[in-house]
């Protein structure tokens, strides 16, 4: 318990530090953001989640205080992982445990981000959009052809 709450909260300090570089050294309210600063930004924070999968992939179990394999079975089944572990062999399950730790993690991050774009794309007028068109196609008088539709534009 003492090594996961000294990770959580090395976590948070991290997250926080990273939110007060990008938000607070990085960020100029004057000037509008370039596409290749969005990229180098990107690539940067990319970098991070990288470094930061192949530390869960190399140290994962330090996490959890993994030591033995009561350890680890204990672990798994707490976090309820239901991976299938070899009692005989303790290092190869260990790497299991650790690699599905770090796919998680790397999953959980490409999911948040893939949900990020959707949720802007819909907020930047795809979703406005789609309501005008519902709308018109619903609220149109029926000798209306559907073309009338098609004079929806995107904002």
């Amino acid at each position: 318990m003492q090594s996961e709450l000294i990770f959580l909260t090395g976590f948070i300090i991290l997250i926080i530090a990273m939110l007060a570089a990008d938000l607070g050294l990085f960020a100029n309210p004057n000037k509008a953001v370039s596409i290749k600063r969005a990229m180098v930004m990107s690539a940067v924070w990319i970098a991070a989640a990288l470094c930061f999968y192949a530390f869960i992939y190399r140290y994962g179990h330090l996490l959890h205080h993994i030591d033995s394999f009561s350890a680890l079975n204990k672990a798994n089944t707490e976090n309820f992982h239901h991976l299938k572990l070899n009692p005989l062999d303790f290092s190869g399950s260990l790497q299991l445990y650790r690699k599905n730790l770090a796919l998680e993690f790397i999953s959980g991050v490409f999911r948040s981000n893939a949900f990020a774009g959707v949720f802007l794309s819909f907020r930047n007028g795809f979703l406005p959009s789609c309501c005008k068109l519902l709308a018109r196609l619903i609220l149109r008088p029926q000798n209306e052809p559907h073309a009338a539709c098609a004079a929806v534009t995107y904002v």
